[in-house]
């Protein structure tokens, strides 16, 4: 969960940086009928692609597509292949989220292309069409998304069965819809980095519901708007009051989290974590530019864990919390070059029971509640996998805002050159939300640090270069399943030196 709740669907397809990689060819074809009930689905792009960067179903791609029995690359990285077996008579659709390019940078690539296992598609679908407008934006509505949802939007679109990408009037027309009644959302990526986030100037649009019935509906209108991230003091009071009105009276509240926090202590999202005695699971609540609502998509089993906050009036504001911070370092590293050209700064706070977190090794007391924030640089794997290449963290005394303890920064190497290669348990372990990997390189060394599941399916490429000797520490927050994974160290050094080490982590929800 990153920015915006937005930022992990389908509204990610804004085509902001079309022509840079584009789709150049598919199989099937574009509303393609008769398609084999066995085939091989393919994708050309105009340029190589980095093969390690996941690319499948809810990560760079939505699709009602079953999970393919096996993919595959081309030679010279152009062409994607799944294997996959359908359903007789479906109608199928992909859209194309985005790709990473071999050649470096984030490219949002948005296509969509329809086929069918039918002799023809079924005559009793229908289009939806319409504009999608800027409103007092300003945003261009060229090539931004629509989407039809099964559900009112409330944060996370549930639902989901079709979409449409705008012409350069910002037009739009949704194929093979069926009757029933369907919600619209729109968004366009201003800033063209594959996140949609309507507090960073991004734009959004959602409307009134649509009802086909027996044909096609002309003439919706779809304005785009913007948020103002919130502070802490905005959402409070009233979560506090929803939890209240929709949680028993023996709940408890666990922890409170908030991401993308700006230097006066704004966000786009504010996470309560609640558990309710007897009751499996955890009742998270969110608080965004939508509302306060329930947020039951999201896996929080893990934060089950921490002690029970039971003076959260008495608590001192993050904002005191980040002011602080920010004269104690977080401006400095907020506004420095980032560390990679790929990286992204992020500062995510959390307050409670810290201890099963990253900040346990600083903490002062075990047994009290602090706030703690985390400034990171960190370098997307996935849409929800991450890892920080550089960070610095502080914790706060819970009631007064003090900056208790804070570390220094963690560049990517330190100056002890080890004298053999090594790979290190991560830590903690088990771990939740993030552990750290640190290996050791005695020469200049091609290395590939990796992530694979228990089926052998890599999940995460968290190193892929060549560096130089030293010693290195990489932090992984992954939004994955619980379970054991393996993590694999691949060096080879300039003069022909190898190794290669495999070791297990426990990810706990």
């Amino acid at each position: 969960m990153r920015t915006c709740v937005i930022a992990a669907f389908v509204l990610v397809l804004a085509a902001t940086a079309a022509g840079q990689v584009t789709v150049t060819g598919t199989t099937p074809t574009n509303n393609a009928a008769g398609v084999s009930l066995t085939t091989t689905l393919s994708m050309t792009f105009s340029a190589a692609l980095d093969t390690t960067a996941l690319f499948q179903n809810g990560e760079n791609l939505l699709t009602n597509l079953p999970q393919p029995s096996s993919y595959h690359w081309s030679t010279d990285s152009r062409t994607f292949y799944a294997d996959v077996v359908l359903q007789p008579n479906t109608v199928y659709f992909l859209l194309m989220m985005y790709v990473t390019p071999a050649a470096g940078g984030f490219t949002a690539v948005p296509y969509v292309f329809y086929f069918t296992t039918a002799a023809s598609f079924p005559s009793n679908l229908y289009t939806v069409s319409g504009t999608i407008t800027p409103g007092t934006t300003g945003i261009n509505p060229a090539n931004a998304m629509i989407v039809l949802l099964g559900s009112p939007f409330q944060g996370n679109p549930q639902d989901m069965f079709t979409g449409a990408i705008s012409d350069g009037s910002g037009n739009f027309v949704i194929p093979y819809v069926p009757a029933g009644k369907w919600y619209p959302l729109a968004a366009k990526d201003v800033q063209g980095d594959g996140y949609i986030d309507p507090s960073g100037g991004d734009g959004i649009g959602y409307g009134d519901s649509v009802t086909v019935t027996t044909g096609n509906v002309n003439g919706l209108t779809v304005q785009l708007m913007t948020f103002l991230p919130k502070k802490y003091m905005d959402v409070r009071d009233p979560v506090l009051s929803y939890a209240a009105a929709n949680l028993p009276s023996n709940r408890e509240l666990r922890t409170v989290i908030s991401w993308a926090v700006d230097s006066i202590a704004r966000s786009s999202e504010w996470i309560f974590l609640y558990t309710v005695p007897g009751t499996p699971g955890v009742s998270p609540i969110r608080a965004d530019q939508f509302g306060i609502y329930p947020d039951p998509y999201s896996n929080w089993d893990w934060i089950g864990t921490p002690r029970v906050i039971t003076d959260l009036l008495s608590a001192a504001l993050p904002d005191s919390v980040i002011a602080r911070t920010e004269r104690s370092g977080g401006a400095a590293f907020r506004t420095e070059p980032p560390p990679d050209p790929q990286a992204q700064m992020d500062v995510y706070l959390r307050g409670g029971d810290l201890t099963m977190s990253e900040f346990y090794w600083i903490l002062p007391d075990a047994s009290k509640n602090y706030w703690g924030v985390n400034y990171q640089w960190r370098i997307n794997v996935t849409q929800d996998s991450s890892y920080s290449i550089k960070q610095k963290l502080f914790v706060a005394d819970w009631t007064t805002g003090e900056i208790l303890t804070f570390t220094g920064v963690k560049e990517k190497q330190t100056e002890q050159v080890p004298s053999q290669y090594s790979l290190g348990q991560n830590y903690p372990n088990p771990f939740n939300p993030s552990t750290t990997i640190s290996f050791g390189l005695p020469f200049r060394s091609q290395v590939r640090l990796e992530v694979y599941n228990l089926l052998g399916q890599r999940v995460a490429s968290l190193v892929n270069e060549e560096r130089n000797a030293g010693t290195y520490e990489v932090t992984w927050s992954p939004s994955l399943p619980s379970g054991v994974y393996l993590y694999r160290l691949e060096a080879t050094g300039n003069e022909g030196q190898k190794f290669s080490q495999v070791r297990k982590m426990a990810l706990l929800k």
